[in-house]
């Protein structure tokens, strides 16, 4: 489903976990084609119109290192964060994130989310893969790229009531991206982060 940029930036736990966000079973990246930009560590937060008062409710997204060529992602809010490791990459000239989640609950299978870095410096600039457009298109073309429906049980009685996770490999996936990358809505609106004070 198609989400509203500020829904987006704000990372409510709950759109999270209601399958907001597009998945895939496996990384984006290959080995090869991690970076580490020193950029990209400390804290930000989102650079939304709220006055400095409101400055406890924004979310932040904070970056540490994590290893040779990988970050650990905490985003959230008082205790509504999430961690994620996350890698940069590239393909071609373009930079991207991929996400996976730390959460290995019962029943919770860990996914890569994929966003666009159109900026690191003065501060991030990213937009997420819309899982709206992955959504229609791969219902207008289902074998174009290999994935499978999952279907909301609380709306069996609703056929369009399903999210897509991506299964194809790496290669596939990558390839999808290269051919897609520029194509309309492919990507969510901008999410601007701007330097917290504790950055």
């Amino acid at each position: 489903m198609r989400k509203n940029l500020y829904v987006i930036a704000s990372i409510s736990m709950s759109l999270f976990l209601a399958g907001c966000w597009l998945k895939s079973v496996h990384p984006f990246y290959a080995e090869k084609d991690l970076r580490f930009e020193e950029a990209l560590i400390g804290e930000w937060i989102e650079n939304s119109d709220k006055n400095e008062h409101a400055k406890e409710d924004e979310d932040s997204w904070h970056f540490v290192r994590r290893g040779q060529n990988a970050y650990q992602l905490e985003i959230g809010s008082g205790d509504d964060n999430m961690i994620f490791a996350a890698h940069l990459f590239e393909m071609g000239e373009k930079k991207y994130l991929d996400l996976l989640t730390d959460n290995r609950e019962i029943s919770s299978i860990p996914a890569h989310q994929l966003f666009i870095v159109d900026q690191l410096e003065p501060a991030p600039v990213i937009r997420m893969a819309d899982p709206g457009w992955f959504k229609d298109f791969l219902a207008a073309k289902p074998l174009a790229l290999a994935h499978f429906r999952s279907h909301d049980p609380s709306r069996s009685d609703e056929a369009d009531a399903y999210e897509v996770v991506l299964t194809a490999d790496t290669s596939a996936l990558q390839e999808f991206v290269r051919q897609h990358v520029s194509d309309e809505g492919f990507w969510t609106d901008p999410i601007r982060l701007k330097a917290s004070n504790l950055k």
